[in-house]
């Protein structure tokens, strides 16, 4: 009681109340403070509760907000806090998330007058980072170094928290330490695309989800400040939230390593939702205090896992899912994948790794060390020991291909019901993979009799099955695009030239997996004219083979008259066309897989994909007479 009577709150009896006014701006202030007497009991309960008993929270207090703010419309925001003091934040980044959720982060623009490019724009010791959904809001503050949290406490009632950052749990204990050095050794920098989108799921835990009243809001704007820590450190990397994954997991009597060990190695329905996800990162928000966080040292796939209970701590624990280490000290290679923090002059601050400085307080700060960046003259790193930023940018592309891109999966939804009623799930399909529903992000579904399939590539066999596969139902065929099943046991038209197979009956309520695999053919769908006009045929090519057209009986009058083709199916396996004599050959090869059209043979603007190179000799304009599929 003693320490809960220590938490300054404005409203409640036996609590101190206190008001504030202060002058009419015409910058809008996000929240004002409540004035009702009635909003706490001496016995708060809920979230509430929570709060004032955590010891790094040192003043708890309702305000009133406007959630309407929170708009890409509103350009600047100002607060006011309980000690008077007050801030104005410019827009800097506004974003539409997930599920009808917004995004605002603002900050103050540096008072230090520098000409150096590598000078900040904005004073690093404020920020406001506020998530909303409907009425409720939750945020990350900071002024003059100081942080806030704005927390969604229940229907209608708000509370702006002061954190104490003494009292904040440890960070991450380092029990790896000394692998560390001989693992991000090995760890080469890749050649990446100008950015990468690396898709993160949350778990939550039985404690987790029972403390936080709107965990998708909190987790939302977590990620947020994961994002602009990124943005602002000149990091390409922007993180996307893969899902939320409510596991069955009780959290009670068990250590920290034991939490960040078992979603790492032993939960199988966390690793088969991660499959369906295509998350490339597994971050489980716990309760456990004793730290504020631990990661597992990567880069790789199955070191992708961090347990948080500090959700500020986000991004750095993330830093050691990339390999990042604390502060320098130690042989390691490279050199510059350390935190950096600053304890002299009146301006102290440490970056997202760094621990905290000895003798006083030093904020951190929503940046990685980057020695390109400076905060009143002092750089924000250095060459040779910290350059957090730099080591981000050269291991990303490791992390962003754990999983495929979204774009290059199919995504199946499965319904409890005919023609897409009752309970439904869904999940991503990679190619090649092997799905038993009971272990899948599907598992709560007992039967289905429905389902929509997306992003379908042509060449690929997608198959709903029994589990012993003595009933089934395939779709394969010269067809890239969605399509849907309103009943496993009815024939229907399905789009394009997609085919079905049906074995054994029935299937309602009897699929217990499924596959999407490589059929092995890549088709052409051939055309008289140039940019697809008057179709002729369509061809199915094998690996190692070749098809003479006139010798098919798809298209045996229409031999050597395509101007133009379309490729379905692609899968990195050079495709050539080649005239009646053999001297003269088209042949498209490289890492991309998918579609691609040739719109002109003999035009000098193909406009290929990315990852696609073409070969040519001779003109092939109504002179393909063969195609072959991965023959030299």
């Amino acid at each position: 009681m003693k320490q809960m009577l220590s938490k300054t709150c404005l409203m409640g009896a036996g609590l101190l109340f206190s008001s504030l006014c202060y002058a009419s701006s015409p910058t809008p202030q996000l929240f004002s403070f409540e004035q009702r007497h009635s909003a706490l009991q001496t016995k708060p309960a809920g979230y509430m509760r929570t709060l004032l008993g955590d010891p790094a929270n040192k003043d708890v207090v309702l305000v009133d907000v406007k959630p309407a703010l929170i708009s890409n419309d509103t350009s600047t925001l100002a607060i006011t806090l309980p000690d008077g003091k007050t801030a104005t934040f410019n827009l800097e980044t506004y974003s539409a998330l997930p599920e009808g959720l917004e995004g605002w982060v603002g900050y103050k623009p540096s008072a230090v007058k520098s000409k150096s490019a590598s000078e900040l724009k904005f004073d690093p010791l404020y920020y406001l980072s506020i998530v909303r959904q409907g009425d409720q809001l939750v945020g990350e503050i900071m002024v003059d170094g100081q942080r806030y949290r704005l927390e969604y406490v229940s229907p209608g009632q708000h509370a702006l928290v002061s954190i104490d950052e003494a009292k904040l749990a440890p960070l991450d204990a380092l029990p790896e330490a000394k692998a560390v050095a001989a693992q991000v050794a090995s760890v080469q920098p890749q050649a990446t695309s100008e950015h990468s989108t690396i898709r993160l799921m949350f778990v939550t835990t039985q404690q987790s989800r029972a403390k936080y009243p709107n965990p998708r809001l909190t987790l939302n704007q977590a990620l947020q400040d994961v994002n602009q820590t990124m943005k602002n450190s000149k990091v390409n990397i922007t993180f996307e939230l893969a899902g939320i994954y409510d596991a069955n997991y009780d959290e009670s009597g068990k250590e920290y390593s034991k939490l960040l060990n078992d979603v790492t190695y032993y939960m199988k329905d966390v690793a088969q939702a991660r499959d369906g996800m295509l998350a490339d990162l597994v971050s489980m928000i716990v309760v456990n205090n004793a730290l504020c966080g631990g990661g597992k040292f990567g880069p790789s796939k199955a070191a992708g896992f961090t347990a948080v209970t500090c959700l500020s701590s986000l991004a750095h624990e993330i830093g050691h899912n990339f390999g990042m280490v604390h502060n320098s000290g130690g042989a390691r290679t490279p050199s510059y994948i350390h935190g950096y923090r600053w304890n002299q002059g009146l301006l102290p601050f440490r970056t997202q790794m760094s621990y905290e400085c000895t003798g006083r307080s030093c904020p951190r700060i929503a940046y990685f060390s980057n020695p390109r960046l400076s905060y009143a003259g002092v750089p924000m790193g250095t060459v040779k020991d910290n350059d957090v930023a730099r080591a981000l940018n050269e291991r990303r592309s490791i992390v962003e291909n754990f999983y495929p891109s979204p774009a290059n999966a199919a995504k199946i939804t499965l319904f409890e019901q005919s023609r897409f009623q009752g309970k439904r799930c869904e999940m991503y399909l990679q190619k090649g993979s092997v799905t038993p529903l009971k272990d899948s992000l599907c598992r709560s579904l007992t039967t289905s009799r429905s389902a929509k399939i997306e992003n379908f590539q042509a060449g690929n066999t997608v198959c709903l099955r029994n589990t012993d596969d003595s009933r089934n139902r395939c779709f394969t065929g010269a067809y890239t695009g969605d399509f849907e099943i309103n009943n496993f046991d009815l024939d229907s038209a399905w789009p394009g030239e997609l085919k079905r197979s049906v074995k054994g009956w029935p299937m309602n309520g009897s699929v217990t997996q499924v596959t999407y695999e490589k059929a092995g053919d890549t088709f052409v769908r051939l055309y008289a004219q140039e940019d697809f006009k008057r179709p002729l045929c369509t061809v199915a090519i094998g690996e190692g083979k070749t098809v003479t057209l006139n010798t098919e009986g798809q298209c045996p009058s229409n031999v050597g008259r395509s101007r133009s083709a379309q490729v379905l199916g692609f899968d990195g396996s050079q495709v050539c066309f080649t005239n009646a004599d053999a001297k003269r050959m088209h042949c498209y090869s490289g890492q991309y897989q998918g579609d691609f059209s040739i719109r002109n043979y003999d035009t000098s603007n193909l406009n290929l994909p990315k990852g696609l190179a073409a070969t040519r000799s001779g003109y092939m304009n109504s002179n393909a007479y063969r195609i072959s599929k991965g023959v030299e």
